[in-house]
């Protein structure tokens, strides 16, 4: 059996690894898009990155937390000994298993990115990916690591550990979670023959899109055959370009606890509402958690909900600045700049720690992870243009370059080279 250090030293945090890569990726698509009529929001851009750092700091731990589940369930509930049995076969039966893994996983992802669209808790945690208005790389940054369809697929996902060795899980969600940023753009659409099989970045737009034959479409992840068997694929309509976002009207706000979390609150009010001369009903209750986000009550008219208008929002998407996230100023260069430098600065520092020797650090993740979200909420507000933004963002610098838990950090720091 692997013991805990050789399962942490196999299982290795490819998403950390290739996140330095994909921001390149994402700053080329940002210059290729530059003349275009479809270019890149520079704000919105910068939002989804610094979200990504925090989504890539959470999931290394969940990493650990999920390397040590599997360990434990592969020691004591084992059911078959793949990691001897495939050590004596030949490298087809070792390849067999990978490629079986890969099939279960995928099949899992399927029914778990749907759970995180159908049932209106889950789409609470989900919601924050589809809410970005353009189409691009850096969408694929723009997701919590606390989703309630990853979270869904770790949980199912673990107790595979009892077939099959927790590191060849773990390389094939890793594998999984890592395709998933190939495929939010729309500089290419199709994979060829290769779509018969395959989710293609112009099947994942449509699962993207706003558009009422989006809805609901497209949850594979890898293999498109799951949303082809169980009737939930459809391919992008020439005559209906697709429209991204969200059906009802997010938070008009760069501020990322707001965009993360105002849902909660319109499943709350759904949830406690009590109307004049109707039932109350614990029925109504439970669909208001567990129903599909679209649900409402039957005795509620739902022309009255605050929803988008699709016929001015296909006119408002025309890549400017558009009224839905009020964006009526442009920032000067160097404030652009300033930004840039710092996610700059930032970015290297989390790269460093997750790659080398303190990957497994937990307090000075927390401590990463607590600069980064702190660094974005200030940049939220400056994005914002609100008056308070530079008075945060002094507290930021004064606090990351002064606050004695700092100390701690440079130490860290120096423990890795050394």
């Amino acid at each position: 059996m692997l013991n805990y250090l050789q399962l942490s030293s196999i299982a290795n945090n490819y998403e950390a690894k290739v996140y330095p890569v994909f921001m390149l990726a994402i700053v080329g698509e940002f210059l290729l898009r530059l003349k275009t009529v479809s270019y890149m929001r520079t704000s919105e851009t910068i939002f989804n990155l610094i979200s990504g750092l925090l989504l890539i700091l959470i999931r290394s731990l969940m990493l650990k937390l999920f390397s040590t589940c599997c360990q434990w369930l592969n020691t004591n509930y084992v059911l078959v000994n793949l990691t001897e049995s495939t050590a004596q076969s030949s490298l087809i039966g070792y390849y067999s298993m990978i490629i079986c893994t890969f099939i279960m996983v995928d099949f899992l992802f399927y029914w778990c990115h749907r759970a995180g669209h159908e049932i209106n808790v889950f789409w609470a945690t989900h919601q924050f990916h589809h809410s970005g208005e353009d189409y691009n790389l850096s969408v694929a940054s723009r997701t919590l690591a606390t989703e309630a369809n990853y979270v869904l697929l770790a949980f199912a996902t673990v107790w595979l550990s009892v077939l099959i060795p927790g590191p060849t899980l773990i390389h094939v969600l890793e594998f999984i979670i890592v395709y998933q940023f190939t495929l939010h753009t729309s500089l290419w659409k199709s994979y060829g023959w290769l779509d018969l099989v395959m989710i293609a970045p112009g099947d994942h737009s449509v699962h993207h899109g706003s558009n009422e034959y989006c809805l609901d479409r497209n949850y594979g992840s890898v293999l498109s055959v799951w949303d082809r068997w169980f009737g939930t694929y459809v391919r992008e309509r020439p005559d209906e370009p697709v429209v991204y976002g969200l059906v009802h009207k997010p938070p008009v706000t760069y501020d990322f606890t707001r965009q993360s979390v105002y849902y909660f609150g319109l499943i709350y009010e759904k949830f406690s509402t009590n109307y004049p001369g109707q039932p109350t009903s614990l029925s109504n209750k439970w669909h208001s958690l567990f129903n599909k986000p679209s649900w409402s009550m039957p005795y509620i008219d739902n022309n009255n909900i605050d929803q988008v208008d699709m016929d001015d929002k296909i006119k408002q998407h025309n890549f400017e600045f558009n009224k839905l996230y009020n964006l009526n100023y442009r920032m000067h260069w160097y404030m652009y700049l300033y930004i840039t430098v710092h996610l700059l600065m930032i970015s290297m520092d989390i790269f460093m720690v997750l790659n080398g020797r303190e990957s497994m650090n937990i307090k000075l993740i927390m401590v990463k992870y607590l600069w980064t979200y702190l660094f974005l909420t200030s940049i939220g507000a400056i994005l914002d243009n609100k008056t308070y933004a530079p008075i945060i963002e002094l507290a930021r610098l004064l606090i990351y370059y002064y606050y004695p838990m700092n100390n701690y950090y440079q130490l860290s720091i120096e423990q890795i080279y050394n």
